[in-house]
């Protein structure tokens, strides 16, 4: 199914319900193209990328549906932490990762688990997509919803865990 109509919700990325670790917090950004901006005084309009950027940390947000229906997930995001390398999240949609009440619905129990989010210097929007690379269609009913988005590193992990014993034997070596 595909989101249908003109409606665009917005939640704003520093004004999380919850978070899971203390360290997270929002700071400002001085970008036109970020909301709240003030060009004269600091609005906080980011979560500060330096104090999220941990496997395991996650941020809440709580938002209104007014009607039922399929929507799109989109993100303004800039990761530049991670030099060309994605960073990878779950996105749990009220508390599940799977949600569509179509069988036919090409959205995958996995296709919100460890989402990619590319690596890029400046801030930019992305609609998650589902492997095909076609927007995936959310169905919500109407009323009260959350997202949450845990950096995840699953799908590193052998790699880290190679990379570390490599090291220890060297180590043990020297």
């Amino acid at each position: 199914d595909k989101a249908e109509g003109n409606a665009k919700l917005t939640v704003q990325g520093e004004n999380s319900t919850y978070k899971n670790d203390s360290s997270i917090r929002p700071t400002c950004e001085y970008d036109p193209n970020l909301e709240p901006y003030n060009a004269k005084k600091k609005k906080l309009n980011i979560i500060d990328d330096a104090c999220f950027a941990d496997a395991g940390q996650s941020v809440t947000y709580t938002f209104e549906v007014e009607e039922s229906g399929y929507y799109y997930l989109a993100y303004n995001y800039r990761q530049s932490s991670k030099v060309d390398m994605p960073v990878f999240m779950d996105i749990v949609i009220d508390k599940q990762i799977f949600i569509t009440d179509d069988p036919d619905a090409e959205l995958t129990s996995d296709a919100l688990t460890s989402y990619a989010f590319d690596y890029t210097k400046s801030f930019r929007n992305e609609t998650i997509t589902d492997a095909n690379g076609n927007k995936l269609a959310i169905y919500l009913e109407a009323g009260t919803h959350t997202v949450t988005n845990t950096i995840v590193i699953d799908n590193l992990r052998e790699s880290l865990q190679i990379v570390d014993q490599v090291m220890s034997e060297i180590s043990d070596l020297s």
